[in-house]
């Protein structure tokens, strides 16, 4: 079957490269004997799993609480961590350097992500520059990877899918020819797409939308008529033409999110303060670091846990105390966790989520 390249510049080319079970993946690498052995790393109060590795997906989701899981890891020999968050920082500025001097324009898209712009470099063998690159940060850092190449960020995203879930791939899916494009779309549920939630995702499916090519045969005007400008962006991008640019330097962020789960019900105030306390100094760390001065008042999600999570039983607005000098910052803390102990909840809590948004307008839009 002819292969019939794209249907635009043939210039233009991006890679997706990340880590496979990252957090794991650092745990592998600082200690071999864990290679081929099911890993879980915890949030850092061990109160559920946050990663794992392929093996141990077989047997535990994603923000299983720990304590309810431990016949499981017992039972199959699961390794179990605590989240080391300075380990897989150190290790995550190491792999973003390795990618990044593959490529003048990069972007850090998260801890374990980058977008790499292979933009005029028509001539080179993406082949061999991809099996470099996985091979560098294997043999620099001990970190697996796998890597998409296409002609956009949505298309490379769906490349670097295939990439993982695939074994015959080897890490590298690249895709250069409309059969490729194809193929990866076809294989792609509509769920999985970069950019799609759920909201769309459910409506899609209930029109018969069940993958990422279904969606990109829909007819454009139907796109643009009945759905986002996000979602024509999605659909253009996954025909081929490139409109979602690299963010070389990342935006601030609108608001900062931090929670603590207890893994258990919980009505020991003290507790929950102590919590309060410690990650609302974490968060407002985190804005200060960007020097957001122009944060209004924060929110303190309680979540209350019987048999299924009630989202936002309880809301408080806190005093501004949080962008203050360092000196200044513990006091306020501890003020701002006052109104928590005041909330008496049946059969009590087993989530805070501390919430800090930068205006007033995300204070807002944060309310119930």
């Amino acid at each position: 079957m002819s292969q019939k390249l794209l249907p635009l510049n043939p210039r233009q080319m991006v890679g997706l490269a990340d880590g496979n079970s990252f957090y794991c993946s650092c745990e592998e690498s600082v200690q071999p004997w864990l290679y081929g052995k099911p890993i879980i790393v915890a949030s850092n109060n061990d109160g559920c799993a946050i990663a794992m590795n392929r093996l141990a997906k077989k047997y535990v989701k994603m923000g299983d609480a720990m304590f309810q899981i431990t016949d499981t890891i017992r039972e199959h020999g699961i390794v179990t961590f605590s989240s080391n968050y300075e380990l897989y920082g150190d290790l995550s500025n190491r792999m973003h350097s390795i990618f990044s001097s593959y490529t003048p324009n990069y972007e850090r898209y998260s801890i374990d992500e980058g977008f790499l712009d292979f933009t005029g470099m028509e001539g080179f063998d993406f082949e061999k520059l991809g099996r470099d690159i996985i091979r560098s940060t294997r043999r620099g850092i001990g970190i697996p990877i796998c890597l998409g190449i296409a002609p956009t960020k949505v298309l490379a995203k769906a490349a670097n899918k295939l990439a993982k879930t695939d074994d015959a791939r080897r890490g590298l899916y690249i895709i250069d020819t409309e059969e490729k494009r194809v193929e990866a779309l076809k294989k792609l549920p509509i769920g999985d797409v970069w950019g799609i939630g759920r909201r769309h995702e459910k409506r899609l499916t209930a029109m018969g939308i069940r993958t990422a090519y279904d969606f990109s045969v829909l007819p454009r005007e139907w796109v643009r008529k009945n759905m986002t400008v996000v979602c024509d962006r999605l659909w253009r991008e996954m025909n081929g033409t490139p409109c979602i640019s690299l963010e070389l330097a990342p935006p601030d962020k609108q608001e900062i999110c931090t929670s603590r789960a207890f893994g258990k019900m919980t009505s020991d105030f003290n507790e929950v303060k102590a919590a309060v306390v410690r990650y609302l100094s974490s968060s407002a760390r985190k804005l200060r670091d960007q020097d957001a001065h122009d944060l209004d008042r924060p929110v303190v999600r309680n979540t209350v846990k019987d048999d299924v999570f009630v989202d936002l039983e309880a809301v408080h607005l806190l005093p501004e105390f949080l962008v203050f000098p360092a000196e200044q910052h513990g006091i306020a803390c501890q003020l701002a966790a006052e109104p928590v102990t005041a909330v008496s909840p049946s059969p009590g809590i087993s989530l805070v989520t501390i919430l800090l948004p930068r205006t007033l307008a995300a204070v807002s839009a944060s309310l119930p």
